[in-house]
């Protein structure tokens, strides 16, 4: 026996649900939905029950009474049977007549023909368990006696009164006048369903808008603009979620501003002591000791440069000093001083740039310059393995093309590279792959964070990846657009 497989093993009813709900995104449909859902499953219950219930009823009740309503159609009709009368009876009472003598047809107040031969007659009926409750119909007297048996159809049901040799069959569920009467008004049935689900939607749409607005908001919240105020157009329970957003946006806000103050303060207080530290160092007699000293103040100061500008940049209140500068010769340029900084620590520098390509663009020179001065610095520290030896010099290859809208340059290392999940990092504050901290393998974990807040500030992006010739090492990507 062939097992199913799991595309076609059958799926469980939480399943089918879930899946139905998760189709429409809209809470609105989503409500009207379950109304619809709700309304079918209460009619299709309440139908049941009506269904089962006027069954027992006519089982129990109205079949003694059709009996009697039968008899005296029976003797209205007439032995043998009127056909004028037949036809004022059907003109008048909600049945059909058909007259037969024997197999002959003799007349149908019926446009649509009659065949008796596709019912099964019979004085109980399709129940023999109700020929009791029957039989004490028709004032008293039974069915048998008077020539009446009863069959039922799918719709309707079907008396038949035995006049020998005339046989009469009245089928009920007919109301007057229904062989000429045109029932236009069924076709606005499925209209008016249309135009209340329509209002339904509509009405469930205006009642949930403020989600709308909150889900807005709060995208503008999350890009960094917590200063946005989500509108408040209702006092009910979304109102109030609103207010309680904004309210939330607003604390946030005040809280990072009281830490950006805060570290700009400290920043600001420390420099005038370390510079005061630097000069002192400096005056004293030269030793390993004082080396050692004036590199952790000059660690400690591009600390702090690095913390004062990262917290500028991150500002609502951020200014770009733009103008037009030519990307090629600013990142030469830096290059260049990388270079002669880093002599004996560079093995080889390669530039690569189309001599036709247009690199001017409008950005912040100052800020591009500590950009890629600390990429720059970054390959050096990391494009090595960290002696002194010829082998651990570093080999920088710095490419610039351009995009279809901007431009981009590769700072590519040949060395030991970071692994992907340290990749993800890399531009997290204080974040270095050294797990053991050494100030000899690089900085204290800002530069990279600092050149992300620049090339986001300029519009543009800060990437990391593999080398792409299959070398070992990392390869930065700044993008930037031209203007």
């Amino acid at each position: 026996m062939a097992q199913a497989t799991p595309s076609q093993a059958p799926r469980r009813p939480k399943q089918y649900l879930k899946t139905m709900l998760s189709l429409p995104k809209s809470l609105s449909v989503r409500l009207l939905l379950v109304f619809v859902v709700s309304a079918m499953i209460f009619l299709l219950v309440l139908s049941t029950l009506f269904s089962y219930g006027l069954s027992t009823e006519w089982r129990q009740q109205i079949r003694p009474h059709l009996a009697q309503y039968v008899y005296y159609v029976k003797q209205d009709l007439g032995s043998p049977p009127s056909i004028e009368k037949a036809d004022e009876l059907a003109n008048t009472l909600p049945v059909d007549i058909h007259i037969y003598e024997g197999q002959r047809f003799v007349h149908s107040t019926a446009e649509t023909g009659f065949e008796p031969d596709n019912y099964t007659f019979s004085p109980r009926g399709r129940r023999g368990k109700q020929a009791e409750s029957v039989a004490k119909g028709a004032q008293r007297a039974s069915l048998a006696s008077q020539n009446i048996e009863f069959a039922q159809s799918r719709h309707h049901s079907i008396v038949r009164i035995g006049m020998n040799p005339y046989a009469v069959y009245v089928e009920f569920d007919r109301k007057p006048g229904s062989r000429k009467q045109s029932r236009p008004l069924i076709w606005l049935l499925p209209l008016a369903l249309i135009g209340l689900l329509t209002g339904l939607y509509f009405l469930l749409r205006k009642l949930l808008s403020p989600i709308g607005d909150i889900k807005e908001g709060v995208a503008i919240m999350t890009s960094g603009n917590l200063a946005h105020q989500i509108p408040v157009k209702r006092d009910d329970d979304l109102g109030q979620l609103a207010h309680s957003v904004n309210a939330l946006s607003t604390r946030i806000q005040e809280l990072l501003d009281a830490k950006r103050e805060l570290l700009l303060s400290v920043s600001h207080e420390l420099r005038s002591p370390i510079t005061r530290a630097h000069l002192a160092t400096e005056m004293m007699p030269e030793s390993k000791a004082q080396k050692h000293v004036l590199d952790d103040l000059r660690l400690l100061n591009s600390l702090i440069e690095s913390i004062m500008e990262s917290e500028r940049l991150q500002s609502e209140h951020t200014v770009l000093n733009k103008s037009d500068l030519n990307l090629e010769q600013l990142v030469r340029s830096c290059a260049d001083n990388i270079k002669n900084e880093f002599t004996q620590h560079i093995g080889s520098l390669t530039f690569r740039c189309d001599s036709t390509l247009n690199t001017t663009m409008l950005g912040d020179e100052v800020r591009l310059r500590l950009l890629f001065r600390n990429l720059l610095n970054n390959a050096v520290q990391h494009g090595r393995s960290g002696d002194d030896s010829t082998e651990s010099k570093a080999h920088i290859t710095i490419e610039i093309a351009e995009t279809d809208d901007g431009l981009y340059c590769h700072i590519s290392d040949q060395g030991p590279g970071v692994s992907e999940a340290d990749r993800a990092q890399l531009t997290e504050a204080f974040f270095r792959p050294d797990r053991s901290r050494n100030h000899g393998t690089g900085g204290v974990g800002l530069g990279l964070s600092l050149a992300l807040a620049i090339a986001n500030a300029h519009n543009g992006a800060l990437t990391f990846s593999p080398r792409a010739d299959g070398l070992s090492g990392l390869t930065a990507t700044v993008t930037l657009p031209r203007n």
